[in-house]
């Protein structure tokens, strides 16, 4: 009997508890979400860089001429 009211009292705090988990959850989600698109923005500007460090090459090669 005591155990069952105890249950009952801390129900509400549970719930609460249970809803704050599954809101950081989403949070968390998106969050992650975030961090890919980050990383594959990341490797797109690094391949970018990529060209850009070539037409200097080319240019510098043009210039020694």
């Amino acid at each position: 009997l005591t155990q069952n009211l105890l249950f009952v009292a801390l129900t509400p705090a549970l719930d609460a508890a249970l809803t704050a988990v599954k809101g950081s959850d989403a949070a968390l989600k998106q969050d992650l979400g975030d961090i890919a698109d980050t990383a594959a923005f990341i490797d797109k500007v690094t391949g970018f860089l990529g060209y850009v460090d070539q037409a200097i090459d080319i240019a510098k090669k043009v210039a020694a001429v």
